[in-house]
C-alpha cells in the first residue's frame, strides 16, 4: 500500500460512502432526520476539503482532522458495534445539527479563503524559490536548534511572559527534525530506509518527554511524523511496516495511554519524581488500569457516553462527541455566555509588554475548566484539570445557532487563509507537514479559545521555524557535517502526488 497526500477527494466516492452510511443506519433503525443530517454533514465536509485543496494544503488538512474525528470516526464507530448512531448521550441529533451547521461553516470559510489565497504566493514557496530545500542539512540543524532550546528553558526562569516560557511554546525543531530527517532517510536511500540517526534521535526525545510528562500528545507525536514523512514521500509500505505499526499502536494504548491519564491526576515537582512515578505505574499497570477504568467508567457516566457498549477507554478519548454533546445540551437550555470571552482572546495576542495584566481580562465564566464544571464533568473545586471541547460545540455555547453561522465561518476563514498563506501547496515546500501533524490533535479539540490561539502564537513559532529550517539549521548543520556537496532533492523532485 502506498501513502499519499491527496488533493481532492472525488465526489462519487463522497456519495456513496454517504448513500452506503444511510442505508446501515436506517437498517439499525435511526430516526430520519438524523440520517438527512449526517448525509449533509459528509458531503459538505467532502466539498470543503475540495474547495481547500485536500491534503496539499494546511486548510485542507484542518477540515479533513475536523471532520474525521468529530463526525467520521465517532458515527461509524457506533455503527460498528451495530447501535443506532442517534442513541446515547444526551441529544445526538441535535449534536449532529450542530456538527451540520458548523461544516456548512467550513465550506463557507473555505470558498472565502481561497478566493483571498488562490494565486498568491506563499511565504513557503517565496523561501523555497530563495533557498532550495535541503531536507538533510534543515533536520540535522533544527535537531542542535532543539538541543540549544532545550539548554535555554532549563537554566532560565520561568514565570509569565519570561523569555523561557515563550521559547518553550515556540520550539517546533524536535518535530521538524522528525519528518524532515525521514524524509531524508527515504530519499537518500532510494526508499530502502524510513529512519536516519537524526530521526532517531528527535523522536526519542519527543517520546521522552512526552511519555515522563504524561502527555498523549507527545507520546503519538513521533510515530504520526514517521508516518507523515511517508506519505510525503508516496512511501510503499511493507508487511514489516504494518506489523511494526500494529504493535506500536498496541503498546501505546496498552501501556502509555494508562501510565499517562494515571501519571496526570498524581502531584509531582520534578522531572526526576514523574520518570519514578512512570516507573512504579508501569512496574504495578494491572492494578492501575483497573483502577483507571473505574474512574473513566464513572467520567464516563457524567458526560453519559455516546457509546452503550464498550469501546475503550482510548477510543473514547479519542473523539470528542461526548464532551461536546454534554455541552451543547446544557447550552440548549439558555445556558449561552456571550462573546466577552471571545473578545478576551483576541486581547490575548497583545504581549505582557504592553497589557501586563490581560489575565485580569479574562471572564470568569469561560474555559474548558470552568465548562466542565458547569456541566458536572469534574467536581466544583476542581480548577486545575483540563478539559477539551469542539469548536462548534464552544461557539454554539456563545450564542447558540446566531455564532454557528456568523461567527464561525469569519473565524475559520481567517484561521485558513493566515494558514495558508504561510505554508502554502505543499508541492512547493514542505512546511504544510508540520501542519498536518498539528491539526490531528487540535482541529477537533482546540475549540474556539484554541483556534484564536492557533491564529497568533503557533503561526508565529511556525514562521520563526520556517526561517530558521530555511537559512539558520543548514549553517548549523554544516557545521557538524562537513560534506558540503552532498544535497538532498528538493521537495518538488522527491516526491509525487496523486490528483
Amino acid at each position: 500500500m502506498r501513502l499519499s497526500f491527496f488533493e481532492r477527494i472525488p465526489v462519487s466516492w463522497a456519495l456513496t460512502w454517504a448513500i452506503v452510511t444511510a442505508a446501515v443506519q436506517i437498517f439499525l433503525h435511526t430516526g430520519l432526520t438524523f440520517i438527512i443530517l449526517n448525509f449533509g454533514c459528509t458531503m459538505m465536509w467532502v466539498l470543503a476539503m475540495n474547495v481547500a485543496g485536500g491534503l496539499t494544503r494546511p486548510s485542507g488538512s484542518y477540515i479533513f482532522w475536523y471532520g474525521t474525528l468529530t463526525v467520521l470516526i465517532p458515527v461509524t464507530l457506533k455503527a460498528a458495534v451495530g447501535e443506532a448512531p442517534d442513541t446515547g448521550g444526551w441529544v445526538p441529533t441535535l449534536t449532529i445539527a450542530v456538527y451540520t451547521v458548523s461544516m456548512a461553516a467550513i465550506l463557507l470559510a473555505s470558498v472565502m479563503s481561497r478566493r483571498v489565497t488562490a494565486g498568491t504566493r506563499s511565504l513557503a514557496d517565496r523561501l523555497q524559490a530563495s533557498r532550495p530545500f535541503d531536507f538533510h542539512m534543515s533536520a540535522l540543524g533544527c535537531l542542535m536548534l532543539s538541543a540549544i532550546v532545550f539548554a535555554l528553558t532549563s537554566v532560565l526562569p520561568q514565570s509569565n511572559g519570561s523569555f523561557a516560557l515563550i521559547l518553550r511554546r515556540l520550539d517546533v525543531f524536535a518535530v521538524l527534525a522528525v519528518l524532515f530527517g525521514t524524509v531524508y532517510a527515504v530519499q537518500s536511500s532510494g526508499g530502502k530506509k524510513t529512519y536516519c540517526w537524526i530521526s532517531l534521535v528527535a523522536g526519542t526525545y519527543v517520546f521522552v518527554q512526552g511519555v515522563f510528562n504524561f502527555s498523549k500528545e507527545g507520546i503519538i507525536t513521533p510515530f504520526a511524523c514517521w508516518l507523515v514523512a511517508l506519505a510525503y514521500t508516496r512511501f510503499r509500505l511493507k508487511i514489516q511496516h504494518f506489523v511494526a505499526v500494529a504493535l506500536i499502536a498496541f503498546g501505546i494504548s496498552h501501556y502509555l495511554i494508562p501510565v499517562a491519564q494515571i501519571g496526570r491526576g498524581i502531584p509531582t515537582d520534578s522531572f526526576m519524581q514523574r520518570v519514578a512515578l512512570t516507573g512504579m505505574i508501569l512496574a504495578n499497570i494491572d492494578e492501575y488500569r483497573s483502577i483507571q477504568n473505574e474512574n473513566e467508567a464513572q467520567g464516563l457516566m457524567l458526560e453519559r457516553s455516546y457509546f452503550r457498549t464498550s469501546v475503550g477507554a482510548f477510543a473514547e478519548r479519542l473523539i470528542i462527541w461526548p464532551a461536546d454533546d454534554t455541552l451543547i445540551s446544557f447550552s440548549s437550555h439558555g445556558n449561552y455566555i456571550g462573546y466577552g470571552y471571545l473578545w478576551y482572546l483576541f486581547y490575548s495576542w497583545f504581549p505582557h509588554v504592553l497589557l501586563p495584566n490581560k489575565e485580569a481580562l479574562m471572564p470568569q465564566d469561560a474555559g474548558g475548566n470552568y465548562y466542565a464544571r458547569q456541566i458536572g464533568m469534574i467536581v466544583e473545586d476542581d480548577t486545575s484539570t483540563g478539559i477539551s471541547f469542539g469548536p462548534a460545540a464552544e461557539a454554539f455555547h456563545f450564542d447558540g445557532w446566531r455564532a454557528l453561522i456568523v461567527m464561525l465561518p469569519l473565524l475559520w476563514a481567517l484561521h485558513f487563509i493566515v494558514i495558508d498563506l504561510i505554508a502554502g501547496d505543499i508541492r512547493r515546500a514542505p512546511w504544510g507537514l508540520f501542519y498536518f501533524m498539528v491539526f490531528s490533535h487540535m482541529a477537533a479539540e482546540s475549540a474556539v479559545s484554541g483556534l484564536v490561539g492557533f491564529i497568533a502564537y503557533n503561526n508565529f513559532g511556525v514562521i520563526i521555524g520556517m526561517f530558521a529550517g530555511t537559512f539558520v539549521a543548514p549553517l548549523l548543520g554544516q557545521l557538524v557535517y562537513r560534506d558540503h556537496g552532498r544535497r538532498t532533492a528538493t521537495p518538488l523532485s522527491g516526491a509525487t502526488f496523486v490528483h
